[in-house]
């Protein structure tokens, strides 16, 4: 049987070491692949969200430990982008800061959720905090009759 019309689809997986040098030679490989597969519109929020999840993995769920790794995988299956981000910390309680919109104005951290779910369409984790999934939608392609 011949299927009909498959969407394309291109994956993506990669394994870093829980250390900060690490991320730009990550994002790098992720806006190439993305670029090569149609996303390049959405490289800026896509690569915003991606190093905010990335530190959070690095920073707060494996706590800078070298020794843990984070795992990244993409799928590209226009016209949808999924991102899966685990680290091996404990997980955090995602459910308890679920609805917050704000951050308080005079502190320098909170704000990884908010950047996130600003850009990306749908944001889920797994019961025990430490996987993210992310959802990007492909832009439609701009007219420039429109302009």
């Amino acid at each position: 049987m011949i299927a009909a019309s498959m969407p394309e689809q291109a994956g993506l997986q990669r394994v870093i070491r829980s250390r900060l040098e690490e991320v730009d030679a990550l994002c790098l490989d992720l806006r190439v692949h993305c670029q090569e597969h149609g996303w390049a519109a959405m490289s800026f929020p896509l690569e915003l969200v991606l190093r905010e999840c990335l530190n959070n993995a690095i920073l707060h769920g494996n706590r800078s430990d070298p020794a843990k790794s984070v795992t990244v995988s993409m799928i590209c299956r226009k016209p949808w982008l999924r991102v899966q981000i685990t680290d091996e910390g404990d997980g955090f309680d995602w459910r308890a800061v679920q609805g917050r919109t704000v951050p308080d104005a005079d502190k320098t951290c909170g704000r990884g959720l908010l950047i996130t779910s600003t850009y990306a369409r749908r944001v889920r984790f797994n019961p025990s905090g430490n996987q993210i999934t992310l959802w990007f939608q492909q832009l439609p392609k701009s007219n420039s009759s429109d302009l």
